[in-house]
């Protein structure tokens, strides 16, 4: 270490932290209250902890070698302030200053509203700091020094790279080291949208989603698995391929996936006469008219939409855009029957703009990155679940870019505020990790569907 250099800087770093702490005093003291924020109110979320920085305003201006990693204190809490944890940690290259939120009783990081300021051991240095703005999906503000100035960049997990980077503040990152998050957002203002990110909406937008999970993990134990089977109109268990395979008759991916569209279907459907006893039990279904999805309005194949030269030589033998073609049609028929419209293109219901995220036709997104899709999804248009269609190269004598897979996503903010996706394949409930696991060079295409009330499990016949 160059005692001289950390000397100096620490002298320079001192001058000029009692000048922000002076400032801190008489302007930065109270935080801003929440109708300061107008629109901003999602920046009331995050508790101001800027009162404990600038008591320890020693750990800013101290030469680090005299800082012991000992060094800790607890804020309890009081009337508009969270608990708060303080203490010290080391790299090899770094002194952490860590102000810890408080969240279900334990002190982290991760946890929203946590600030980690780094000071360089060899100078003394602040040159980082690292906000914590959301725990499930996390997602950071990794601040840095640039000249007299500063620069804000925002990391979402999931996301390969960073959301917003190196968007310039007008102040320098000491000044920021006393700031509350709130102030140091309200600094990027018209830069970065933060509603996109942080803006979550209230749970009750979710309670269709929460019901009809409920609903469907209640039936899975009773759905037979098959190779190739959905129920046609009238419930009844029949393949959907034009050249049979064989096995026991069951539900795969798709007949899966018609399976929970049928459920909302048959609220939907006019000409379909279901009686239900005043539970919605599925013991007493009868579909007397045809009240489901019919298979073969959602295998038509849509040429004039995808695929090309190469692949139309092998629609009938590959069918390599079925999963393609059999989600959209049922995104479409399900809209057009919950809207009345008789026009919908069968691009209606498909997403292909999520904030941050790459879209690529005809293929979708990453599917590394669904986790992040969903949240952004359930923030952007809270209350609907998706249909996505796995794909990738499959087969061979071609290898062909091909839909071979289904899964249906159900994102939602539960009444803790905790962002959660229940996922379902094939008659089982899994997760975007175990996706993200089984398919990590794959797309996803994501077609969405409203979520509702009615809702019903069809029985199996």
């Amino acid at each position: 270490m160059n005692f001289r250099a950390d000397s100096l800087m620490t002298k320079i770093l001192s001058a000029r932290l009692l000048l922000v702490g002076f400032i801190g005093c008489t302007f930065f003291l109270t935080p801003p209250e929440l109708s300061a924020y107008g629109d901003d109110a999602y920046l009331s979320q995050f508790s101001d902890n800027s009162y404990a920085r600038r008591e320890l305003q020693k750990f800013f201006a101290d030469p680090v070698r005299e800082i012991a990693p000992s060094s800790s204190k607890d804020f309890p809490a009081q009337l508009g302030r969270a608990a708060l944890r303080f203490n010290v940690s080391k790299t090899k290259t770094h002194l952490i200053l860590n102000f810890l939120s408080v969240r279900s009783g334990t002190f982290k990081p991760e946890n929203p509203g946590s600030i980690l300021i780094k000071r360089q051991l060899s100078t003394g240095a602040i040159d980082q700091l690292q906000l914590s703005l959301r725990q499930s999906p996390q997602i950071y503000a990794i601040i840095s020094p640039r000249g007299g100035h500063s620069e804000l960049s925002v990391l979402v997990a999931g996301i390969a790279n960073p959301a917003y980077r190196r968007i310039s503040l007008p102040v320098s990152i000491e000044q920021l080291s006393f700031k509350s998050i709130a102030e140091i957002l309200t600094q990027t203002k018209g830069r970065i949208s933060w509603q996109l990110l942080l803006d979550v909406p209230d749970n009750g937008y979710f309670t269709a989603i929460e019901s009809m999970i409920s609903r469907i993990r209640q039936a899975l134990p009773g759905l037979p698995d098959g190779e190739d089977g959905a129920q046609d109109e009238f419930g009844n268990l029949t393949t959907i391929s034009s050249f049979p395979i064989g096995g026991p008759m069951g539900l795969n991916c798709s007949g899966f996936a018609k399976w929970i569209a049928d459920g909302l279907y048959v609220f939907l459907n006019k000409n379909s006469a279901i009686n239900l006893n005043k539970n919605r039990s599925v013991d007493d279904q009868q579909v007397t008219e045809p009240g489901y999805l019919k298979i073969d309005e959602l295998k038509d194949r849509h040429l004039e939409l995808r695929g090309n030269s190469l692949t139309r030589a092998y629609e009938i033998s590959r069918d390599p855009f079925f999963g393609l073609d059999w989600i959209r049609s049922i995104g479409v028929n399900l809209h057009q029957a919950r809207t009345g419209q008789k026009s919908l293109s069968m691009l209606d219901r498909d997403v292909n703009n999520i904030p941050f995220l790459e879209f690529v036709q005809n293929k979708g997104y990453e599917i590394s990155d669904i986790e992040a899709a969903m949240y952004l999804l359930a923030l952007k248009e809270p209350g609907n679940f998706y249909l996505a269609a796995i794909n990738g190269e499959w087969g061979s004598s071609p290898r062909l870019w091909q839909y071979y897979h289904i899964a249906v996503l159900f994102p939602y903010i539960d009444k803790q505020g905790e962002f959660r996706t229940v996922v379902f394949e094939r008659n089982f409930e899994t997760s975007t990790a175990s996706l993200i696991k089984r398919y990590p060079l794959e797309k996803a295409f994501l077609v969405k569907i409203k979520a509702a009330q009615d809702f019903l499990a069809p029985a199996i016949k």
